[in-house]
């Protein structure tokens, strides 16, 4: 059964959340993420208060599309939350690289040193030391 006919015969159906998150898991596989994102966009309940991975997907698709003060807001979001070390870095470097988007140089240094602190050698160090550098 698709997703979508789960979602048409089942619309408030137990398995509703876990039919979602399998399918947001093979679009991103196939790299699909603008039917990813259209996917966590329609199913904004379920990127809920305890779906920390969700809200870093949602801000790192949004980014990707320039929509920067909404990815800032899933990023900010997911921060609020207990992340385990993966998401607290994507978390903090999307924030970061956001802020730079929308023109906000303090909040873009606040995080990108707050990044690089936490992450001295993680995987976007290089990128946020260049980025620190390159900010007026």
């Amino acid at each position: 059964m698709l997703d979508g006919d789960y979602r048409q015969r089942f619309p408030q159906g137990a398995l509703r959340h876990e039919a979602d998150k399998a399918r947001l898991d093979a679009l991103l596989a196939l790299g699909r993420s603008d039917a990813a994102l259209d996917l966590l966009e329609r199913s904004d309940e379920s990127v809920s208060a305890d779906d920390s991975q969700r809200l870093v997907i949602r801000g790192e698709l949004r980014a990707k599309r320039g929509r920067y003060g909404q990815a800032v807001g899933d990023f900010e979001a997911a921060l609020t939350r207990h992340l385990d070390q993966s998401l607290l870095e994507r978390a903090l470097f999307g924030a970061a690289s956001c802020r730079v988007g929308l023109g906000d140089s303090p909040g873009a240094r606040t995080h990108f040193q707050g990044y690089l602190t936490r992450f001295p050698d993680g995987r976007f160090a290089e990128r946020a030391r260049r980025a620190l550098a390159a900010i007026p």
